[in-house]
């Protein structure tokens, strides 16, 4: 009988990894908002990212790394504003992103404001 439990176990292991596996691939419904280093608010950043790299517009998010690790490919989808829909790497982070929550690099200080807030959908790719 003994020999019958480590089995199942393997089983449940295998299976959560599973699960995990198609989180990854599932879209899932985050807040996200966006920012600009040509805010006036923003004077203070050299525009280097948690990962090292310079932010670029169409490129650079800024996630948090529990959620989304850092060097993440991420698809980003906001019919709100398909402007912004593509491919995204996860690397910055910040102190608000939390969770669910994403952080959009845009240059322009003015298109960042008139994003605002918006409920999209993204996946780790």
């Amino acid at each position: 009988m003994a020999a019958v439990a480590p089995k199942q176990e393997a089983k449940t292991s295998q299976k959560t990894e599973t699960n995990q596996s198609a989180t990854r691939s599932t879209m899932q419904t985050f807040n996200v908002s966006a920012y600009s280093i040509n805010a006036p608010d923003m004077s203070w950043s050299t525009g280097t990212t948690a990962t090292g790299t310079q932010v670029q517009e169409g490129r650079t998010i800024a996630t948090d790394p529990n959620v989304i690790p850092m060097g993440s490919r991420v698809e980003l989808s906001c019919p709100s504003y398909p402007s912004v829909n593509g491919i995204y790497v996860a690397e910055d982070t910040g102190g608000a992103i939390k969770g669910y929550k994403l952080d959009l690099y845009i240059h322009s200080a003015d298109r960042a404001v008139d994003f605002g807030r918006r409920q999209c959908s993204a996946r780790i790719l």
